[in-house]
């Protein structure tokens, strides 16, 4: 079982592997005909990369992934990454109930049975136990939800779930839903890759680990075989066209989503 979950579309990879399996989810998937990819509608946010005034970056130099998080972890989490080498791509989310240290959103459990309750009641599913999952990110209601003694390096992964929206396309698409273990490694490599890339360089904290050292490989050669603009918007904005004409796609016939899923499983 993986050390961190995200997003309901990945409870059935996470139920099948605790001995449990999850309910369907009966979304629509996005559907546009044929279309010039120049021209095309875009499903992501409607965030584009702007330059933004520079935002001072607090000071981590004491702070170690391995700390215990703690109350004071949301807050210092919001602004390290608004004063990251991403921000652009998601500081406009970092407000309201989209703070990482918004009240209520972001919670260190009291014990392991609270912690599976709110997994539970997130994703719909009924597992009893969840012994490699350390934190989770809930998309429908925005909340952060850690195991008792989570260490600061688990919260930040969590947090930068929660600047993607790559997730909630996920949990809202059939083309995703079809492929959820493709699913799960490409969002969970993305965001171990941009959690241990912006701690260490925005912050030198260089002892960052997760358990998706292989799927952060796959996304660090991704990143670089495709640019890292063309991820970071695909990944923080959903915004796939630019990864769409770096794959060659010049037109679109039918769903966007199916021929996303499918350049993507070839590249990642």
């Amino acid at each position: 079982m993986p050390s961190f979950a995200s997003n309901k579309s990945f409870a059935g990879v996470e139920n099948k592997m605790a001995g449990q399996s999850s309910p369907a989810n009966e979304h629509e998937p996005f559907f546009r005909p044929m279309l010039k990819v120049s021209d095309a509608l875009i499903q992501r946010e409607p965030e584009t990369k702007t330059d933004s005034p520079t935002v001072k970056k607090p000071d981590l130099s004491s702070v170690s992934a391995t700390d215990p998080a703690s109350s004071k972890s949301p807050g210092v989490i919001n602004a390290a990454l608004l004063a990251s080498k991403y921000a652009n791509y998601f500081s406009g989310k970092l407000k309201d109930a989209g703070a990482i240290d918004a009240k209520k959103k972001f919670f260190i459990e009291l014990n392991q049975g609270d912690f599976v309750n709110q997994y539970n009641k997130c994703y719909g599913t009924s597992v009893t136990t969840l012994s490699g999952t350390k934190g989770f990110y809930c998309p429908a209601t925005q909340e952060i939800h850690l195991i008792p003694n989570a260490e600061f390096g688990m919260a930040f992964h969590e947090a930068v779930h929660k600047t993607s929206t790559l997730a909630r396309a996920v949990d809202n698409n059939n083309a995703w839903k079809a492929e959820p273990k493709f699913a799960f490694d490409i969002d969970e490599g993305l965001t171990s890759f941009y959690s241990k890339d912006i701690l260490e360089s925005d912050y030198k904290i260089n002892n960052y680990t997760d358990g998706y050292a292989s799927q952060r490989k796959r996304a660090a050669a991704f990143i670089k075989t495709y640019g890292e603009d063309e991820v970071a918007k695909f990944y923080f904005q959903y915004d796939f066209m630019p990864l769409l004409k770096k794959f060659g796609v010049t037109s679109i016939r039918g769903d966007m989503n199916t021929i996303l899923v499918s350049k993507l499983k070839s590249a990642f």
